[in-house]
């Protein structure tokens, strides 16, 4: 008999330089994540220029791939990661790419059919468990436990404030939920991220250009990190 996979429990993690202060948010399935140097290709450039001193602290880890990504986001928009000068992310921490999710996921499924409560396997089977989730709280349709938690901890994402740059340049602070609503061109809004491009420029920083694919901006770190010496053009 083939033996049952366990789930497989990924841990998110805030990795520090403790020589240059850089950080790296990211995640990983492995035992030993203090070992683990992370797979970031700005982060793995620094480490790699200034040696792998660096402290790990585990901020989450769960077996469930939702959770994992829920928080990742979280954190990511929290600290915003893909922009600040501070950390080495070039995009958002989402979780696990592959491998995590399919066996879970698979797992599950296999559950659900062996108690009859499977969608696939419809009628009042099917119109029975969704009443059941629906009662007990637990249905998607209601906003995962996960969400639920960080709603009555003042973590949520439209919970709390934003800093921001207003259209005098003045850095300020705002709800979330006003900063979120702005809609159109984001040179329009009344208020932009403090790390985003158009901040940068409302604090009258200087307009840098890539000498190898003319691309323009205001924001140094991220002209580095896509442009200049790691440009796709040179």
């Amino acid at each position: 008999m083939k033996k049952k996979k366990e789930p497989v429990t990924v841990k998110l993690y805030v990795k520090t330089h403790n020589q240059t202060g850089m950080k790296y948010l990211g995640c990983t399935a492995k035992t030993d994540v203090e070992t683990y140097k992370g797979s970031g290709k700005v982060w793995k450039e620094h480490i790699k220029e200034h040696g792998y001193d660096c402290s790990t602290e585990v901020i989450f880890e769960s077996c469930i791939p939702q959770f994992i990504e829920t928080i990742a986001l979280h954190y990511s928009e929290q600290w915003d990661v893909a922009n600040s000068d501070e950390w080495a992310n070039m995009i958002p921490e989402r979780g696990p790419k592959n491998g995590f999710e399919g066996e879970y996921v698979s797992q599950i499924h296999r559950e659900m059919v062996k108690n009859g409560t499977h969608h696939l396997l419809g009628g009042k089977i099917q119109k029975a468990a969704q009443a059941r989730r629906v009662a007990q709280g637990v249905h998607h349709l209601l906003g995962g436990e996960i969400h639920r938690k960080i709603i009555a901890e003042g973590k949520n994402a439209l919970v709390g404030n934003v800093t921001v740059v207003d259209r005098t340049g003045a850095v300020t602070s705002v709800p979330k939920a006003d900063y979120q609503a702005q809609t159109g061109p984001q040179e329009d809004w009344d208020f932009a991220m403090i790390n985003s491009d158009e901040g940068q420029k409302r604090q009258g920083k200087e307009e840098l250009c890539c000498p190898y694919c003319g691309k323009t901006g205001f924001h140094a770190g991220m002209m580095k990190r896509w442009h200049f010496s790691n440009c796709k053009n040179k």
